[in-house]
C-alpha cells in the first residue's frame, strides 16, 4: 500500500497549496478526488482535520463555482450523518441553508428532507432546524432576479401585476409581492423554478375570480417545474354582487411539477355546499409540499392521480382535507406524509365507483382509502369529526401509524382536543391548554403556528378580498372558552 499511500499524502498537499493559493475551482477538484480516492487511506485517516479545515475553506470562499461548493457541503452533510456527527451536520445544514439554498445542486437534492428529519431527531429537546425563506433561495443565487410587484394600494385590485411579473421571469427568479389584491386567471410560464412570496410584513392575497368564463389561477404544468409560494393569501370565488360560475383552483399543479407552499391561506369567498379544491393536482409524478398553511370554507386539496404529498403543520378548519378527485388505477397510491396537522373535518373524501353504479362523491372509509393512499409515514395529527361511526372507522388505523401515532375525538366530546382561542373572528390559534397545543412530535402545537402579525394581516386582508364578511365557514366547529 505504499505507494497509495505516497500518493494520498501528495495529493493533500497539492490540496492544501491550491487553497492557500485561493484557486478555488482546482480545490474543489481535487477535493473531490482526494475524498473519493484516497478516502481508505491512513493518510487521510491521520489528517482528518487538514482534510475538514480545507473543505470549510473552500464552501466558506465567496469566489469560485457556487455549485461546485453546495456539492461539497451535501456530500459532507451526508458523511457527517453516517458518521453520527450531529453537531456538524448542524452547521452544514445551516450553511446549506445560508450560502446555497438556491443552488442547482441542493435543488435537485431529493434527499436533503430525510436528511434534515435525521439531524433534526436528534437535537435537544425544544430546538428545531430554520429553513431557507423563499428570498434567501432566490437571494443565493447570483443569476437571479428579485421582481418587486405592488397592487396599487390597500384594498386595490391589480388586475395585471402578477401576471407581468410572471411572464418577465426567468429561470430561478423570485417575484416579491406587495400587500393587496392581485386579480389572476389562467397564468402559465415555461419557467422551470420560480418563487412568489410576500414582501416581510405583508400577506398580498391573490385572487381568482369564478365570474363569467371561469378559468384556473396560478398553473404550474412545465414539466420537472418546481414553483414555491410563501405569505401568500389564495382566494377562489366570486365577489358579493358578482354572479358565481363554477368554482375553481388557484393554483393547479400540473404532471411530473412540483409546487411548496410555506405560510399560505387558501380560502373562498362564499360559503359553498361542497368542498372546493384550492390546491388541484391533475398529473402524476411531481410533489406537493404544503408547510404550516390554513384552509377555510372547507377546501381541500385535490389529487387526481397519484404523486407524493407532504403536509406539515397546516390546519383545515371544516370539511375534508385531502379530495381524491378521480378513481386511481389499479395498483397505484398517492405517498401521502401528513404530519403534525390538524384537521376538524373528516380526513378523506373521494369519487367513489362501484358494482356498475355511477360514480358518487363521499367520506372515504379507511379500507378505501388504503386502495389510494398510503400514510405510512403520516404521524403526529389531531383529527375531529363530527360522527361516531366516522370515529370508530379511523381511531384505530391513523391511532397506530408506523412514524407515530395520530389522535382522534369527536367535535362534541366533552373534554375536547381542539380548543380555539375565538373560532367566529378567524382566531384558529389553539388554547394552550388543550390537548392539541402539545401533540406534535416536539410536544408543542399541532397545526400552523403563526406569529400574531400574521394572524392580524389574515384577518384583515380577509376581509379586503371579502368585504362584508369576517371570515370562514366553520363546519364542524369545535368549543371555545
Amino acid at each position: 500500500r505504499a505507494p497509495m499511500e505516497t500518493a494520498a499524502a501528495a495529493a493533500l498537499e497539492e490540496l492544501q497549496g491550491l487553497v492557500a493559493a485561493s484557486k478555488w475551482e482546482d480545490a474543489s477538484s481535487k477535493l473531490a478526488v482526494v475524498s473519493k480516492q484516497f478516502a481508505d487511506t491512513a493518510t487521510m485517516q491521520c489528517s482528518a482535520e487538514r482534510l475538514q479545515d480545507a473543505h470549510d475553506a473552500i464552501v466558506a470562499a465567496e469566489a469560485g463555482p457556487t455549485e461546485a461548493r453546495a456539492q461539497l457541503a451535501l456530500n459532507k452533510l451526508r458523511q457527517d450523518i453516517e458518521n453520527k456527527e450531529w453537531r456538524h451536520a448542524v452547521n452544514m445544514l445551516q450553511t446549506l441553508a445560508k450560502k446555497f439554498a438556491g443552488t442547482d445542486a441542493v435543488e435537485a437534492a431529493d434527499d436533503l428532507h430525510t436528511l434534515r428529519e435525521m439531524v433534526a431527531a436528534h437535537l435537544p429537546a425544544g430546538t428545531a432546524l430554520a429553513e431557507p425563506g423563499a428570498r434567501d433561495r432566490v437571494a443565493s443565487r447570483k443569476d437571479a432576479k428579485i421582481h418587486q410587484v405592488e397592487a396599487g394600494g390597500k384594498g386595490k385590485l391589480s388586475p395585471a401585476a402578477l401576471m407581468a411579473a410572471v411572464a418577465a421571469a426567468k429561470e430561478g427568479d423570485g417575484i416579491e409581492m406587495d400587500g393587496g389584491i392581485y386579480v389572476c386567471k389562467a397564468l402559465r410560464s415555461p419557467v422551470k423554478n420560480l418563487s412568489i412570496f410576500g414582501k416581510p410584513g405583508t400577506l398580498p392575497v391573490v385572487l381568482v375570480p369564478s365570474v363569467g368564463r371561469a378559468s384556473d389561477g396560478i398553473v404550474v404544468d412545465a414539466p420537472g417545474a418546481r414553483w414555491r409560494f410563501e405569505n401568500v393569501m389564495f382566494v377562489a370565488g366570486a365577489r358579493p354582487g358578482e354572479a358565481p360560475a363554477q368554482p375553481v383552483s388557484p393554483v393547479v399543479v400540473g404532471r411530473g411539477a412540483t409546487a411548496e407552499f410555506n405560510h399560505c391561506l387558501f380560502s373562498t369567498v362564499a360559503e359553498l355546499a361542497r368542498p372546493v379544491s384550492l390546491v388541484r393536482s391533475t398529473g402524476a409524478g411531481g410533489e406537493l409540499v404544503l408547510k404550516s398553511c390554513l384552509f377555510l370554507n372547507g377546501s381541500a386539496v385535490e389529487i387526481q392521480t397519484p404523486r407524493r404529498v407532504r403536509l406539515e403543520h397546516c390546519t383545515w378548519t371544516g370539511g375534508p382535507a385531502i379530495w381524491l378527485s378521480e378513481a386511481a388505477p389499479t395498483g397505484q397510491v398517492t405517498e401521502v406524509a401528513l404530519v403534525n396537522s390538524l384537521l376538524a373535518g373528516e380526513p378523506l373524501r373521494g369519487v367513489v365507483a362501484g358494482d356498475g353504479q355511477p360514480p358518487e362523491t363521499r367520506p372515504l372509509a379507511p379500507a378505501e382509502a388504503a386502495q389510494r393512499l398510503d400514510l405510512s409515514r403520516s404521524h403526529h395529527n389531531v383529527v375531529l369529526v363530527a360522527q361516531q361511526p366516522a370515529l370508530d372507522a379511523w381511531k384505530p388505523s391513523l391511532e397506530k401509524q408506523p412514524a407515530g401515532p395520530s389522535f382522534l375525538s369527536l367535535v362534541s366530546d366533552p373534554a375536547p382536543l381542539v380548543v380555539w382561542s375565538d373560532a367566529q373572528q378567524l382566531e384558529f390559534r389553539l388554547q394552550p391548554d388543550c390537548p392539541a397545543a402539545h401533540a406534535a412530535d416536539d410536544g408543542k402545537a399541532v397545526g400552523v403556528r403563526w406569529t400574531d402579525a400574521m394572524w392580524d394581516l389574515m384577518k384583515a386582508n380577509l376581509r379586503l378580498a371579502v368585504p362584508g364578511r369576517a371570515g370562514g365557514r366553520i363546519a364542524p366547529e369545535p368549543p371555545a372558552r
